[in-house]
């Protein structure tokens, strides 16, 4: 009885960039400076923000609004820092009195906007947002910003039409690309997703995602060496992720490729000797190449960091007993029968086991 070695394929998904959108929230414009007093401390404040010091520019900018309470930019620059700092309340009462100052200030619209929708306020980040751009209809991260709320909302095709507004805008915008490319990957337009993860890359040379999610789409439409080359690519311009060389091994292994697959999965631990998923994708590729020696070693790495892992024990136990290691291939298949849930080879390991004991010379080995 053998359970079938199948690789883990788990984190083979596409990146949605950012969580939503990587790249897409930056905090946006640089608020223009004001001559005067109030100007000194207004750049005194940027300077801050721009070295991490959030709390010491909220000090800096409250002081220039002191000087000039109708001071829109420095508003906003409270609610930048307190966007940084998490402070929710305060950040957006800051972009409201920004836009008290200057109705008209997409920067501030556009802020407010995505402050609402990283807290899960649709219906406001929309409005503020949709503000933005009638503000500024050429302001390109509003419409990418806009095209991920409605997006979240399920209205595709509204996300589409912003997403691609944001791209002629901005060809440059790598989140823009990354996001429509998304979106046609999930709706099975794999030719156009492509074409927008290349046109990121293009924009961006250097974004791990970009060739990650170009290489899911490679490997989607069937052309395994194209995706492999995508990959190779992520660690190009990643080279410490392990991630990458994992999901690199995946596709060697997927065709069939054993040898090239063993090399990244070991080039993953290298990076991360606790990576579960690698060791026993490693110990899958190490019995298909007969070395029961290291795979046998990579399922006892794997059950070291998951003792649970049912089918760790199980394949274990098989390439044990038939190394001829009766002993602890019992100790093993006891192990499944503590972790298995599957009732089928429950009830034929329950005889194995029962064969095992039977066969013990030493009755101590029983239970």
């Amino acid at each position: 009885m053998r359970v079938s070695l199948n690789s883990r394929w788990a984190r083979l998904q596409p990146i949605v960039v950012g969580g939503l959108l990587v790249g897409l929230f930056g905090c946006a414009g640089t608020p223009r400076p004001r001559p005067d007093e109030a100007e000194q401390h207004f750049q005194r404040a940027r300077a801050l923000y721009d070295k991490g010091r959030y709390r010491n520019a909220v000090g800096e900018y409250r002081l220039a609004t002191r000087v000039r309470e109708d001071y829109p930019e420095a508003w906003l620059g409270i609610g930048l820092a307190y966007t940084k700092t998490g402070y929710f309340l305060g950040a957006r009462a800051n972009y409201l009195k920004a836009l008290s100052y200057r109705p008209d200030y997409a920067e501030a619209a556009y802020n407010l906007g995505r402050l609402y929708y990283e807290h899960n306020q649709d219906s406001e980040a929309l409005q503020y947002l949709q503000r933005a751009v009638e503000i500024s209809e050429g302001y390109a991260r509003a419409h990418t910003a806009l095209a991920a709320v409605h997006e979240r909302g399920g209205q595709d095709g509204l996300a589409e039409s912003a997403y691609r507004r944001a791209v002629e805008l901005d060809s440059s915008d790598v989140s823009a690309h990354l996001n429509l490319g998304r979106l046609y990957q999930r709706t099975n337009r794999l030719d156009a997703a492509i074409e927008q993860y290349t046109l990121a890359i293009q924009s961006d040379s250097t974004h791990a995602a970009a060739y990650h999610n170009l290489a899911l789409a490679y490997l989607e439409r069937g052309e395994s060496e194209r995706a492999v080359e995508a990959y190779e690519g992520v660690i190009r311009v990643d080279p410490r992720n392990p991630e990458w060389r994992y999901n690199l091994g995946v596709l060697h292994q997927r065709q069939h490729e054993q040898q090239k697959a063993k090399t990244a999965y070991r080039e993953a631990l290298q990076l991360d000797s606790t990576y579960v998923e690698a060791w026993y994708n490693l110990a899958l590729v190490c019995a298909e190449m007969r070395d029961v020696a290291a795979a046998i070693e990579s399922y006892r790495r794997v059950i070291a960091l998951d003792a649970s892992r049912a089918e760790a024990h199980l394949n274990l136990a098989i390439l044990l007993h038939e190394s001829n290691q009766p002993g602890a291939a019992l100790a093993a298949y006891r192990e499944y029968l503590r972790y298995g849930e599957d009732a089928g080879a429950l009830d034929r390991v329950e005889t194995i086991v029962e064969q095992l004991e039977a066969a013990m010379p030493d009755s101590t080995t029983r239970r």
